[in-house]
């Protein structure tokens, strides 16, 4: 949930759009290097310790197997709003659902 609610701030913060991208392990991260609303997320986002590409991994921590779903596509507009809202479940010793709001982008889990 901290890297999507990352994502959505820098969306607002660059004044681009950041597109977020889900597998059944990993959460990547890319932006916008051009203004528009219609413009392609063509360069990675740095997190929020300077690593880039900035990738959110699922890790296991002891649990056996953890999962991530489903798998999307989906970016946060210049103005924080996602292109569509979402639900996300990881899945491992427990189901946590992570959520981010249409209208506003709010991540909640």
């Amino acid at each position: 949930a901290a890297g999507l609610r990352f994502a959505q701030k820098q969306a607002v913060a660059k004044r681009r759009n950041v597109c977020v991208g889900v597998t059944t392990s990993t959460v990547t991260f890319n932006y916008a290097s051009a203004a528009g609303a219609g413009a392609a997320c063509d360069t990675p986002l740095a997190g929020p310790g300077g690593e880039s590409p900035f990738v959110v991994a699922v890790e296991p921590r002891g649990v056996g197997v953890v999962t991530l779903s489903p798998v999307a596509t989906f970016s946060f507009s210049a103005l924080g709003r996602p292109s569509a809202g979402q639900s996300f479940t990881v899945t491992g010793d427990g189901t946590v659902t992570i959520t981010v709001e249409s209208e506003t982008g709010h991540v909640r889990s």
